[in-house]
């Protein structure tokens, strides 16, 4: 098949940008991966994108494609071509440019990182040193959270990011609600600690809804919110349950990310 593509070039050494026509002859079962590859095997060498897996699971191929993030691997371009169409292809938004389709996911990691997506095992230790054993019917609590391949395509389509680039933004707050579903599911791992107090108070401030103000309940377990906002939980008393008020819910999970 004929397949035409539209792709913004980029060198950010030189800020030079352009977008640049393509033609090329694809088979009919072709992804805009395979299309990318052949451009830059047959059309154009300097052609900078990312890849891996070709199966949508190591989230490396993240792109826009007419201005929405797809996974190159995923789009098959039988119809777009049938169609006539000529996508416009771009590198992911929010995210610096480094070439061409490549984008530098340094900030996308550091928040990443600044959530702490793993378990942190409280008081109650194997004994003889021995792994810890998760239940699989535990495991199932948190099992769709875990399956985010962490490709960034959510962060390139996020607008609370695009005006206020120190939001942590859904990919980041996706792995905070998971740590709670963790820290609930797994409760004897965190019945001591503070960080089921700060994943809840997150989650309350971050995940609940994207939106400037709002009125979210924490239930049980959640004890100590103003201490972790500005201290020790020690500090204040447990409570059962707390309402907390988002008045400028994107400033406050920006400055708590800040805090980490």
């Amino acid at each position: 098949m004929q397949v035409a593509l539209k792709i913004w070039r980029y060198d950010s050494s030189t800020g030079d940008r352009a977008l640049k026509d393509y033609e090329l002859d694809a088979p009919d079962e072709a992804t805009l991966l395979d299309c990318l590859d052949i451009v830059k095997d047959r059309v154009d060498g300097s052609l900078a994108y990312r890849k891996s897996c070709r199966m949508m699971i190591c989230g490396s191929c993240g792109m826009r494609m007419d201005g929405a993030a797809v996974l190159a691997c995923k789009v098959r371009m039988y119809d777009v071509a049938q169609a006539g169409r000529v996508p416009v292809i771009s590198a992911m938004g929010n995210l610096p440019i480094v070439k061409d389709l490549v984008v530098d996911m340094d900030p996308f990691w550091e928040k990443f990182k600044a959530m702490k997506p793993y378990l942190q095992p409280g008081y109650d230790r194997p004994e003889d040193g021995r792994e810890y054993r998760i239940s699989q019917e535990r495991m199932n609590a948190v099992h769709k959270e875990s399956l985010c391949i962490n490709c960034g395509c959510c962060v390139s389509e996020c607008n609370a990011m695009e005006s206020d680039p120190e939001f942590l933004g859904p990919q980041a707050l996706d792995l905070t609600l998971l740590s709670a579903f963790i820290a609930l599911a797994l409760v004897s791992f965190f019945r001591k600690s503070v960080r089921l107090k700060y994943v809840a108070l997150v989650v309350a401030v971050g995940y609940m809804g994207f939106v400037k103000s709002s009125l979210v309940s924490i239930s049980d377990g959640c004890a100590g919110l103003p201490a972790v906002m500005n201290g020790p939980a020690a500090a204040t008393p447990p409570v059962s349950k707390a309402t907390v008020t988002m008045v400028k819910f994107r400033s406050l999970s920006s400055s708590l990310w800040r805090k980490t």
